[in-house]
């Protein structure tokens, strides 16, 4: 089975948060039927950059990671999830259902590469999107570009 994800150069990285605004862009008001409900436009981040600082004054050294959803081949979420709220198709995305989801912390703590993200909202994401759905329907996603 394909594993889906999102590479990211951090190495190219320098925190301009452009793939958080492409993110935002892509997502807020637009649902992607079978890969993504909308994003609300407060209160959830699908992308965020964690801050690293490594060293000591004078010479101190700022490293930015953008942090998304790893789509894990066995992911944590789906084994923590109750009612089938997580689940993972048959193409290898995971999907997380908003109704079903909602009120389940467990699966927001249940997390181990996304928690510092995940950590920061109330609720699990409304289905986890997925970069590719727009590219599905022949259209470029605002972050590949």
């Amino acid at each position: 089975m394909k594993n889906y994800g999102i590479v990211i150069d951090v190495a190219k990285c320098n925190g301009c948060y452009s793939c958080f605004l492409a993110c935002k862009d892509e997502h807020c008001g637009e649902e992607f039927p079978g890969y993504s409900a909308a994003q609300p436009m407060t209160g959830q981040h699908w992308i965020n950059l964690v801050e690293v600082e490594r060293g000591t004054y004078p010479k101190v050294k700022l490293n930015h990671i953008p942090v998304t959803c790893a789509q894990c081949a066995n992911p944590a979420c789906l084994k923590a999830a109750e009612d089938g709220a997580v689940y993972k198709r048959e193409d290898g995305i995971v999907m997380i259902d908003p109704v079903k989801a909602a009120g389940q912390k467990q699966i927001v703590n249940s997390c181990p590469v996304s928690r510092d993200l995940l950590e920061r909202r109330e609720e699990p994401a409304p289905e986890v999107h997925h970069v590719r759905a727009p590219a599905r329907r022949g259209i470029q996603n605002a972050a590949l570009r």
